[in-house]
């Protein structure tokens, strides 16, 4: 009986000892969900449950293009440069033909917060211009579909 009593102390010790370090690395490392739609990586720092009412994913330095995940406008193999805060709710920008409206409400945009932009918009988009034009050929490549670097965000249909 002492035996298993040292045993069932050394399991609570590692198990304790377990989930704290799971809890400084998501501290440290941060959540790794990515958005649904351009794929950038949550920064939220969360409570205890990521994607509840009240503790929902965001990227709060800004989405990025969708074309840095190699996604495409419906239909086409031309690679979409829109991101999250170009959906309206009339949008509809994927092969089923969904409005943004209907499909931000199912799982797992539903887990994300889009409302508002970042203050700092204007930079995060000169930023990922910049970027895109780094990088935007080597992505299109991989991907195989056509690169453009049209920056203007005045189409119909995204």
């Amino acid at each position: 009986t002492g035996l298993n009593k040292k045993l069932g102390e050394d399991q609570f010790y590692q198990e304790f000892e377990k989930r704290e370090r799971e809890k400084y690395q998501k501290k440290v490392i941060g959540c790794l969900e990515k958005c649904p739609n351009c794929y950038r990586i949550c920064d939220v720092e969360h409570n205890e449950n990521p994607g509840e009412p009240g503790d929902l994913h965001a990227c709060h330095r800004g989405h990025q293009y969708f074309g840095f995940s190699g996604k495409t406008f419906p239909g086409t193999n031309i690679v979409s440069l829109y991101y999250c805060s170009n959906l309206t709710n009339d949008s509809k920008w994927l092969p089923n033909e969904k409005k943004w409206s209907d499909l931000k409400i199912m799982n797992p945009w539903n887990e994300w917060d889009y409302s508002g932009l970042p203050s700092d918009h204007v930079k995060n988009k000169l930023k990922f211009q910049k970027a895109w034009k780094a990088v935007g050929r080597i992505i299109c490549k991989t991907h195989h579909i056509e690169y453009h670097q049209n920056f203007d965000h005045n189409r119909k249909r995204i």
